[in-house]
């Protein structure tokens, strides 16, 4: 399954389970809701042979590289050769649980939570009249930096390349109108999206975008980093638009702690991203590479925070020619 497949998949019937999952959830409440995670999440893990042979080979990739490295927090002594079913589970029940406390995050029910924070300073540092780009990845939750937009009462406007953006949003103002949060589809010949995500910036508002998966339509430009000990295509297209913008870049995660704690943090990635056109492809590695060396490094210590569950080190290119 490639990339693009994956997200499409991911994506299809959105709407209709996300309206189911949280009639379900404020029927029965989060306890029992999580515990028919366990069968739900085992139902779809025994079924979705491409998700569970990605998930162990990134957990192997992931554990190998915390052996070989000395001086890395061993929070998990697993070895690679003994990896099991058990730990692929683990990987997709942590996920289970994300999306469950998401849908708390989605309706502003942030009070059931317990939340420590880190860098939320350069929220409220910044320039009222230049605002910032929030850069995460598909790494515990981002949709818990939507509790700290609440606390600090700012909004956060999180692109999203799906091209059922505007009927997400409609899901997320009539269950949480009050989070805060609006849902901008972004698409690759879409210039006039660039404008208001820039015209946003300028009045002091914060832009949200993930920056670990290649977007699902067309022919994406990546760079090939290293990561987890061999080199991965990371997508070109946010830090492309993060140049477009003009404001400073901060790196952002929300890491589940334990049972309902989360642990949110905002830290600076670059003051502007600058792609001049001489050493446009030098740059680009640099910020990307930086960006996922950060990326590494979570990886590294919350080994099940990390959701995608596709081939991430496959070759785009060579698998859509195979798809052909």
């Amino acid at each position: 399954m490639s990339r693009a497949e994956w997200a499409s998949k991911a994506e299809r019937g959105n709407e209709f389970w996300v309206k189911v999952g949280f009639r379900l959830l404020n029927l029965l409440g989060y306890h029992l809701s999580a515990f028919l995670l366990i069968f739900v999440i085992g139902y779809f893990f025994l079924t979705g042979r491409q998700s569970r042979r990605a998930s162990l080979a990134y957990l192997r990739r992931v554990f190998r590289c915390r052996d070989e490295r000395t001086g890395a927090e061993r929070r998990f002594e697993v070895s690679p050769r003994r990896l099991s079913w058990w730990h692929a589970y683990r990987h997709h029940m942590a996920f289970g649980l994300n999306v469950l406390d998401r849908m708390y995050f989605w309706q502003g029910r942030i009070d059931r939570f317990e939340f420590t924070w880190h860098g939320s300073e350069h929220l409220r540092e910044r320039d009222e009249d230049r605002g910032m780009l929030l850069v995460g990845a598909h790494f515990g939750s981002f949709d818990a930096a939507r509790a700290l937009s609440l606390k600090k009462s700012v909004r956060i406007n999180v692109v999203m390349y799906r091209a059922h953006a505007q009927k997400l949003n409609t899901i997320l103002n009539a269950v949480g109108p009050q989070a805060n949060l609006n849902v901008i589809e972004l698409d690759s010949a879409d210039i006039d999206k660039v404008f208001e995500l820039k015209n946003l910036i300028e009045a002091g508002e914060i832009v949200a975008i993930l920056a670990d998966r290649l977007p699902p339509f067309g022919k994406a430009r990546y760079c090939w980093i290293p990561f987890l000990g061999k080199e991965a295509a990371f997508p070109q297209n946010t830090w492309v638009l993060a140049s477009l913008l003009e404001c400073p870049v901060y790196f952002t995660a929300g890491i589940r702690t334990g049972w309902r704690r989360y642990h949110v943090f905002v830290e600076p990635l670059s003051d502007r991203v600058r792609l001049p056109r001489r050493e446009r492809a030098l740059r680009m590695q640099e910020i990307i590479g930086s960006y996922a060396a950060r990326l590494e490094a979570l990886c590294l210590r919350h080994p099940y925070q990390w959701f995608n569950f596709f081939p991430f080190w496959d070759d785009p290119d060579q698998t859509e020619q195979q798809r052909a």
